[in-house]
């Protein structure tokens, strides 16, 4: 039985049981051996917020380089940095362009590798968007939030914060939704026009949702590898995905 690499081995199971309905959903793993759950899974990702402290200074429609601080894999490459878009994704790779305030499928091919935490258009003004490194080797994660930002024409107070989480070893990448409402009213509403998920331009895709209301308060995803070792699970002796604790953080 194939297992994740870097998550318990239930959450395998949990794929294939009824789940609370949700607009979001993950198929089988993409032609890379990506899989999702989110927190409404069984043994999935609880919901945690962080406070990064570091600015990325990110103009509207445009991005921001930022240190990692550790080698991430993704889709088989090895990157120590990560452009942050204001447009609620990351991108990766030397000269990744922005991926651009309309977002599209990820059926469809992608430009550079891109994880899309809620990638729709927002404008960045009188917004927060800061990152910071947490942990120690071997277990350090990147964060990256985008805090009180709205669409274009939202009503006053109308602003959602979102963050994702990279994780050093295991190359989990989670993301957690403090506040997904806008309005009812407004079509970005719940990520009603964003996309989610993660993908590569010829490696593979992994989407949770496209243009459907699947972010709501307080929803975490998780993106892993799956694994066909022969280990209870890829660090060869306990069940989560840094190798010391109960959850992907490392730290509680």
């Amino acid at each position: 039985m194939s297992l994740l690499r870097s998550v318990p081995p239930l959450l395998l199971l949990a794929a294939l049981l009824p789940a609370e309905a949700r607009a979001g959903t993950c198929g089988p793993a993409d032609s890379f051996g990506y899989l999702c759950f989110d927190e409404i899974d069984s043994s999935g990702p609880s919901f945690t917020w962080e406070s990064p402290s570091l600015s990325a200074s990110v103009a509207d429609g445009g991005l921001a380089t930022i240190p990692i601080g550790f080698s991430f894999g993704f889709y088989g490459e090895a990157h120590t940095d990560v452009a942050v878009s204001d447009d609620g994704a990351l991108v990766f790779g030397a000269g990744a362009s922005a991926p651009g305030a309309s977002n599209v499928c990820l059926s469809g091919a992608v430009n550079d590798p891109l994880i899309a935490v809620w990638w729709d258009s927002f404008d960045p003004a009188g917004a927060s968007i800061q990152y910071e490194t947490f942990g120690s080797a071997p277990n350090r994660r990147l964060v990256v939030a985008w805090s009180g930002i709205a669409p274009p024409l939202a009503a006053p107070n109308s602003d959602v914060s979102f963050q994702v989480k990279l994780f050093e070893g295991s190359d989990a990448i989670e993301l957690h939704y403090l506040d997904a409402t806008i309005g009812t009213l407004h079509p970005a509403d719940e990520g009603a026009g964003a996309t989610v998920g993660i993908a590569h331009p010829t490696a593979g895709a992994q989407e949770y949702s496209c243009d459907a209301a699947s972010l709501t308060d307080q929803r975490a995803i998780l993106f892993a590898l799956e694994d066909t070792g022969d280990d209870d699970d890829a660090t060869g002796d306990d069940d989560d995905a840094t190798g010391d604790d109960d959850d992907a953080t490392g730290d509680d």
